[in-house]
């Protein structure tokens, strides 16, 4: 009815203007209606919504006083009903929620993996002075293994000064005497006097044990004894060198 006698008894386009009616109320059937110009409301309605402020209600004023608008004329105004506004506003803080709880499960899973790479660091690092150590005791054992066959070698090559003693014994002839024998390693010194000093080289070069034997010191006669004072250095080798 209002519509048709907005049409019937205005001059104004329909698309022009908002309609605005009050709530039905049945001790009140009367009918009566605003009607509020689009351009005059829309720059009101607009700074309204800038300011976030929600259009809840309209009343208008009428000799009988102020009457509240139904749903409709509010929707037209361009408010959204309060159900709607309460499920718009839900809707935004349950957005909200949900990516405050995804930023916090990021920032856990990015706390998490930094604590897992500070442990795997501190693992690596501990792992790398092990390793070291490890390596260190390593080349000390090699250095031990390499010095014990050396040792080896030297005395499995240097001949027993047991060995040479009873070669000499059977080497020298009778009419020699030693007053000192020096062994260092393969080499072999001999201090004494003899009566054949000079004949002792040959008989020293033909043992199956000693060698390069030659006099260190001329021969030398000494008034009081019945020889010669010689000194000689050979080299003792075992049979099988």
């Amino acid at each position: 009815m209002a519509r048709l006698d907005f049409a019937t008894a205005t001059p104004f386009r329909m698309d022009e203007c908002i309609l605005v009616k009050p709530s039905y109320r049945v001790d009140d059937p009367e009918s009566i209606y605003a009607i509020l110009r689009r351009d005059h409301v829309a720059p009101l309605v607009e700074s309204l919504a800038s300011a976030r402020i929600a259009l809840c209600g309209l009343a208008l004023a009428t000799p009988r006083g102020l009457v509240r608008a139904d749903g409709p004329s509010l929707a037209a105004l361009g408010n959204r009903p309060r159900r709607e506004r309460l499920l718009r506003g839900g809707a935004r803080m349950a957005a909200v929620l949900a990516l405050i709880g995804l930023l916090g499960l990021g920032a856990t899973w990015a706390w998490r993996q930094e604590q897992a790479l500070a442990a795997l660091d501190r693992e690596i690092a501990r792992a790398e002075i092990e390793a070291a150590q490890v390596r260190a005791d390593m080349h000390a054992r090699a250095e031990e293994i390499v010095r014990i066959a050396a040792v080896r070698g030297a005395k499995s090559g240097a001949l027993p000064l047991v060995r040479v003693l009873e070669e000499l014994a059977l080497t020298l002839p009778d009419g020699t005497w030693l007053n000192r024998v020096d062994v260092d390693e393969s080499t072999v010194l001999l201090t004494g006097t003899s009566t054949t000093a000079a004949g002792l080289i040959p008989l020293l070069e033909a043992s199956p044990v000693f060698g390069e034997a030659t006099f260190t010191q001329p021969v030398l006669r000494t008034s009081g004894e019945a020889g010669e004072r010689f000194t000689i250095a050979l080299q003792a080798e075992s049979a099988d060198g």
